[in-house]
This record gives C-alpha cells, sequence and structure tokens, in this order.
C-alpha cells in the first residue's frame, strides 16, 4: 500500500471517529418522561416505646415514645430515578403524629426497591394536650387514646396512615407524586 493510500485511510477513520460521538448523541436520548414509583409502608417499628406497664400517675411530661415508618420505593423505569424529598403526615390510630421530611438524593436504579426509613418521636404530654384541645376530648379519654394507640404501635396492631408527597428526579426531569398509604 502507497503512503498516499495509507494517509487517505488514516483520515477517513479519523473523520469517522471524530464523528461517532455525535451519532452517538443522537441515538441515545435520556428519558422523555418519569412513571411513578411504587410507594407503599413497608413495616412500623417500635424502637422506644413506653412501657408497657403505664403509669398515669408518673408524670407524663417526661415520656418521649419513637417508632419507624419503614417506606418501600419501587422504580418501574429502566433508568435510574432519585427520590429528592419525601414529605409525609404520619397518623397512627388516626392521632397525628406530626409532618416529616426526608431530604435525598435517595437513588432508585430502574426496576429495584430500596427502603426509606422515617423516625418519629413524640411526648405523651402534647399529644394528649393536642387531642383535648383539637378534638374537644376530655383528658382522661385523651390519656387512654393516647396510651391504647402507643400499646398498639408495640403489639403490631396500630393503623398507619401516610399521607404526603414525593419529588423524583431523573436527568433534568423532576415530578411530584402524591401519596396516600395505610399500613397494615
Amino acid at each position: 500500500m502507497s503512503a498516499k493510500v495509507k494517509l487517505a485511510v488514516f483520515l477517513s477513520l479519523a473523520a469517522i471517529l471524530a464523528a461517532l460521538p455525535a451519532f452517538a448523541g443522537c441515538s441515545s436520548s435520556g428519558p422523555t418522561s418519569i412513571t411513578d414509583a411504587t410507594i407503599k409502608i413497608d413495616w412500623v417499628d417500635p424502637i422506644a416505646m413506653v412501657p408497657k406497664s403505664y403509669d398515669p400517675g408518673k408524670s407524663i411530661a417526661l415520656e418521649y415514645s419513637t417508632f419507624h415508618v419503614i417506606f418501600k420505593i419501587t422504580n418501574p423505569n429502566d433508568f435510574l430515578i432519585a427520590v429528592q424529598t419525601l414529605d409525609a403526615e404520619v397518623l397512627a390510630n388516626d392521632i397525628s403524629m406530626g409532618q416529616q421530611h426526608a431530604d435525598g438524593p435517595i437513588y432508585v436504579p430502574g426496576g429495584k426497591t430500596v427502603s426509606v426509613r422515617i423516625p418519629l418521636t413524640e411526648n405523651t404530654r402534647i399529644m394528649t394536650l393536642g387531642l383535648v384541645v383539637q378534638k374537644n376530648m376530655a383528658l382522661a379519654d385523651a390519656l387512654k387514646k393516647i396510651q391504647d394507640t402507643w400499646q398498639a404501635i408495640q403489639d403490631g396492631k396500630a393503623t398507619v396512615r401516610a399521607k404526603g408527597a414525593v419529588q423524583l428526579t431523573a436527568d433534568s426531569l423532576s415530578k411530584v407524586q402524591n401519596f396516600d398509604l395505610k399500613f397494615p
């Protein structure tokens, strides 16, 4: 092969290689929309609850109970999504446990599931006062309702509801997805 032919072949190959990124950019575009994730409450985990031998004669001002709500988030897309935020109002046996916020990003690969644990710590006195003021309950009834709810959480029998939204992102896309979940 002559030097001119070798040079022509080399220049042709160099031109093709230089053009490949442009062709690759045209053929592989990112996602055009995000399909809603599947979100569910997977478990409610009592961590540090008021003792079962509860004695209402002691000061309820010092009583705090902590439990975790564990969400499972499944990505039905074939690309990675990120949960940027998760905001939820959590209720147990129709008693508000407050607004909870989890910052991301929490990455969920395409077709995969991740767990997100939201800790909740509440004070018995504040919750009792909330029921007295907001629901116009008698003090004894409000205290009993709180005691029964703590016990139900410990026994795995509480009905937990979470209402809120997640912000999902992928590439330059962003989407807010609302949810209203119940466990069990």
